[in-house]
C-alpha cells in the first residue's frame, strides 16, 4: 500500500528543506542548494546518515525554521526524531501496509506504507 498523493507531496515539501539544511551545516555535497540539485538516491542516503548522526539538527531546523512551515507542519517534522535506524526484516506484506520486524529481542513490529512505488 502506498500513501496518499497528497501526503507524498507534503513529505517531499517538508524534508527536502531538511536535506537542504543538512547541506549547509555539514557540506554533504556540493551544488545542492534546492530539491533539483539532488542527483541520485546515493546522495540522498549521504544526507539522511548525516541525520542520523546528528538528529539534533531537527530540534536546529525547526528552531530556525528557515522555510517558514506552519505549526503542524512543523509538529510533523519533529515526529522524525523518532526515526528506527537498524536492520529490519520484511515479515509480510498486507494490504493496507508492510510489516517489519526489527532484530532486537524481542522483536518489534513497524507497519510500513511505501511512498512512489509498492514495498
Amino acid at each position: 500500500m502506498k500513501r496518499c498523493k497528497e501526503d507524498v507531496e507534503l513529505f517531499y515539501k517538508l524534508y527536502h528543506p531538511l536535506l537542504i539544511y543538512i547541506n549547509k551545516k555539514y557540506n554533504v555535497a556540493s551544488g545542492v542548494d534546492s530539491p533539483d540539485d539532488f542527483k541520485d538516491l546515493e546522495e540522498i542516503y549521504a544526507f539522511r546518515e548525516k541525520l542520523y548522526e546528528h538528529p539534533e539538527l531537527i530540534d536546529s531546523f525547526i528552531r530556525e525554521n528557515p522555510h517558514k512551515f506552519s505549526p503542524d507542519e512543523l509538529e510533523i517534522i519533529r515526529g522524525w526524531k523518532n526515526f528506527v535506524k537498524g536492520k529490519l526484516i520484511v515479515f509480510r506484506y498486507l494490504e493496507k501496509y508492510t510489516i517489519f520486524l526489527n532484530t532486537d529481542e524481542p522483536p518489534k513490529a513497524y507497519g510500513v506504507l511505501a511512498l512512489n512505488s509498492p514495498l
